[in-house]
């Protein structure tokens, strides 16, 4: 939505509708604002919402998760699917002026490291979500949750202890490493990006 592009920085104006009046996948829009930065790595599209029953599947090869996302249930799938997978999530999110971090399931001596559902068991019913088109946000705020949630993956993927699954020795042979980052909401939610 145009109304989004004061804080989504690599989506562009053309990216809310073609001339056919359909809109551009934020993936396809992400993938080429990062080859407009650096056209040497390769990237991979996903165009599908992240939803209970693909989470598992599109998560299983990340090494880590960055919840960009804008709505409660998707943030407890991504959580249940990486408490699962044992896979660091970087959680971000931003309203108003303010904004929040968290990175779960960091701590790879635990069967399951901590979840967003270990310190909230159950999603806030939707009507008590706040979300930005309805209480605003000033556009610098989810750029600079953003960049610290960039940061957060950095530092996860640079300590060689970013895979918990006992693949530590199949990461060195990496010569790159992956990460996957979901901004598409559930087509099931209530708020969209």
């Amino acid at each position: 939505e145009k109304s989004n592009l004061h804080r989504q920085i690599c989506h562009r104006n053309e990216d809310c509708s073609t001339k056919e009046g359909t809109k551009t996948n934020k993936a396809i829009s992400a993938i080429r604002a990062a080859k407009s930065l650096n056209s040497t790595c390769s990237y991979r599209a996903v165009e599908e919402n992240v939803n209970e029953q693909n989470a598992m599947e599109l998560l299983r090869d990340a090494d880590v998760v960055l919840d960009c996302t804008d709505n409660q249930r998707a943030r407890y799938v991504l959580s249940d699917a990486c408490a699962k997978l044992r896979t660091p999530l970087v959680s971000g999110a931003s309203v108003g002026v303010e904004g929040q971090l968290v990175v779960y399931n960091e701590s790879g001596d635990m069967e399951r490291g901590p979840c967003l559902r270990c310190a909230y068991p159950s999603p806030p019913p939707a009507d008590e979500c706040g979300s930005c088109a309805e209480q605003g946000v000033l556009n610098v705020a989810p750029g600079i949750v953003g960049t610290f949630q960039a940061l957060e993956c950095i530092r996860i993927l640079l300590s060689g202890r970013c895979r918990y699954r006992g693949k530590e020795g199949e990461n060195k042979k990496k010569a790159s490493k992956s990460s996957l980052a979901s901004s598409s909401s559930l087509s099931s939610s209530a708020s969209s990006s």
